[in-house]
């Protein structure tokens, strides 16, 4: 919020959700979680980092899932030049610029937001961007990732997740089949109640495409909402 303050101090989060606006960036996307001898270590974490960077989302990353990238040159500006893409490289060099007075250095490609206990700063973040839009969290574009998802943790934390309304990609299969009621709410009921729902994907170059193509349809969908509110001078909250 400081960096965004930077250029719009009366409303910060209005620097990310006018950028989202203006088709610069696609959204935002949460990398988090543990690593699982399922997958080979740090892949699927570090693959989702520059496969939502190239499409132009603002990346956010936690807890495991910060380390890898840490490890793989994803929170400095070296991942910047070779990952991101145009919109977002415009983005985060905007920021730099209004910011390098106070800054060591350039500004990272994804952006640490704590362990895995501090994922609630990421709620902090998505409701503060729906406050911005004067929508429900489940209209805004948002997703998050658990590459490889390891404990019965990750499930509390994903189901919390859906529950506030975000699509949530998970790259390792959760200990979820046993139950068919559970199996249908996280995957298909959930989204209906809530907006989130879980993208089971092991692939992480094919889940990249599933969370950019909920970002694009929720983009859609905001301007949809707009355009109606718009037309018959309503609270945009008030058309859905």
């Amino acid at each position: 919020m400081d960096l965004f303050a930077a250029i719009n101090p009366e409303n910060p989060i209005k620097v990310l959700t006018d950028a989202i606006d203006s088709g610069e960036l696609s959204g935002v996307g949460a990398v988090v979680g543990c690593n699982n001898l399922q997958a080979v270590h740090d892949l699927s974490h570090t693959e989702m980092i520059k496969g939502l960077a190239a499409a132009n989302c603002f990346v956010v990353v936690g807890g495991c899932a910060a380390q890898a990238g840490a490890k793989h040159d994803l929170l400095n500006y070296e991942g910047v030049e070779k990952y991101a893409g145009p919109g977002l490289k415009a983005f985060i060099d905007r920021l730099y610029e209004a910011n390098k007075d106070n800054l060591p250095d350039k500004l990272p490609l994804a952006y640490h937001m704590g362990s895995c206990v501090d994922y609630s700063r990421m709620a902090d973040l998505w409701t503060a961007m729906a406050n911005e839009w004067g929508v429900d969290i489940a209209k805004i574009p948002f997703v998050a990732s658990a590459p490889e998802a390891m404990s019965e943790k990750a499930v509390s934390i994903g189901t919390w997740v859906i529950a506030n309304g975000i699509p949530t990609h998970v790259g390792c299969m959760p200990p979820l089949e046993g139950s068919s009621l559970v199996w249908s709410v996280v995957t298909c009921i959930a989204n209906d109640v809530f907006g989130g729902y879980f993208i089971l994907e092991t692939d992480p170059y094919v889940a990249v495409q599933k969370m950019v193509a909920a970002l694009e349809y929720r983009t859609w969908k905001l301007g949809i909402h707009r355009k109606v509110a718009v037309e018959y001078e309503s609270e945009l909250a008030g058309v859905f």
